[in-house]
């Protein structure tokens, strides 16, 4: 029986197999450049998966340079991320920013911890 730790493990354990194949497919093609996106590293807290340019894990490509989010709201999050308490909410990104942020928590500007 899996208990949380070993299915938490399981799951870094396939993001991280997955990340290494997809960074395979698109080195030197990240969407973080002087010309595009240049600013989502510039933040003080940035979300692993932009850390190291793995737009993929939340966004699919469907075209050259075109991608739809993979998930819709918070169940994007929910695909790496344990759910909230009730009572937190459940719009991830009304309090969240997705990309980075410079509050910790990846916490938007006007939100208050």
């Amino acid at each position: 029986m899996w208990t949380d730790i070993g299915i938490r493990f399981a799951v870094v354990a396939a993001v991280l197999v997955l990340g290494a194949n997809v960074a395979l497919v698109y080195a030197g093609q990240g969407c973080i450049t002087q010309k595009c996106h240049a600013g989502m590293l510039g933040f003080k807290f940035v979300h692993g998966p932009v850390a190291v340019q793995d737009c993929v894990m939340c966004h699919k490509q469907t075209g050259d340079h075109s991608f739809k989010i993979a998930a819709q709201g918070s169940d994007l999050c929910y695909i790496c991320h344990d759910r909230m308490p009730k009572g937190h909410g459940d719009a991830c990104t009304k309090c969240h920013d997705p990309h980075g942020s410079d509050k910790e928590f990846q916490l938007k500007a006007n939100v208050k911890r």
